[in-house]
């Protein structure tokens, strides 16, 4: 997903002991503080500026939803050794996750992974690793449209914004998430689930298998970036924007179809 998948020992800086003793001492468990500086890589798939916002400026349609998410946007550039400029030629580059900054999922798309599973059953929407999880408003009334399960598939484009304010950001939507084993993990014991909910995968076989390029993952959720605050911008300012649970999501672009996973050939 969008969060850490692997830590490259060359990019880190360990702090040091005294200071993983503090912090193991607050959670009770082992940590090692590391710093992970300026270091980077390029984006590998699905580069953000593949996406149709950097290429041409679209208008956007205006119907969405409530969401409940919370993140820090960080964004796309590098910095230059700490002057806070970005580096000729750096921009799109990762930093501490994998694919994208963001993983988008949706509620609804829970709550069908739960209706595989046995009455009473519920899957924690953490195994999918999400960081910003779009669900209905609740104060909507009954007559608004309801968020269907799957169609984030299609979304291509995302705005937030936060009531009362103008602040507004968008999110490229550029691929799908496909799945592996750890969506079976149980994370209180950090081992396979027992029963249903430890096979959670091959249920989501059965239908999910939906994106070409990696037909053999199941897809839940899209990898998204912070795309350019406006016309004209490059999307590599050195701005961090907040977005917060409660702030709206509004669907600003929909795809006719699903994207296809591709890695880049070299």
């Amino acid at each position: 997903g969008a969060g850490i998948n692997y830590l490259s020992s060359n990019l880190l800086f360990i702090v040091g002991y005294p200071y993983d003793q503090w912090f193991t001492a607050c959670f009770g468990f082992e940590v090692i503080l590391v710093y992970i500086g300026d270091h980077g890589r390029e984006v590998l798939a699905h580069k953000p500026r593949d996406h149709y916002l950097w290429r041409q400026p679209q208008p956007r349609q205006q119907n969405g939803w409530i969401s409940s998410i919370a993140a820090a946007i960080p964004s796309l550039g590098v910095s230059d050794g700490g002057s806070g400029k970005k580096k000729n030629g750096e921009a799109n580059q990762l930093t501490f996750n994998d694919i994208a900054p963001f993983l988008v999922t949706s509620r609804a798309s829970l709550r069908d992974v739960s209706k595989r599973l046995p009455e009473g059953v519920d899957i924690d929407i953490r195994r999918f690793r999400p960081n910003i999880v779009v669900d209905d408003d609740p104060n909507s009334s009954n007559g608004e449209e309801k968020l269907a399960a799957w169609e984030e598939d299609y979304w291509g484009e995302l705005s937030v914004s936060r009531g009362g304010t103008s602040e507004e950001h968008r999110l490229a939507l550029t691929a799908n998430c496909g799945r592996c084993v750890s969506i079976n993990v149980d994370l209180e014991k950090g081992r396979p689930s027992e029963g249903e909910s430890g096979i959670v995968l091959k249920k989501l076989m059965a239908d999910r298998r939906v994106d070409e390029g990696n037909k053999y993952a199941p897809v839940f959720g899209r990898y998204a970036f912070l795309a350019p605050s406006k016309e004209g911008d490059d999307g590599d300012g050195d701005d961090v924007v907040e977005i917060a649970v409660g702030d709206e999501i509004r669907v600003t672009k929909r795809l006719s179809y699903r994207d296809e996973w591709a890695w880049p050939k070299y």
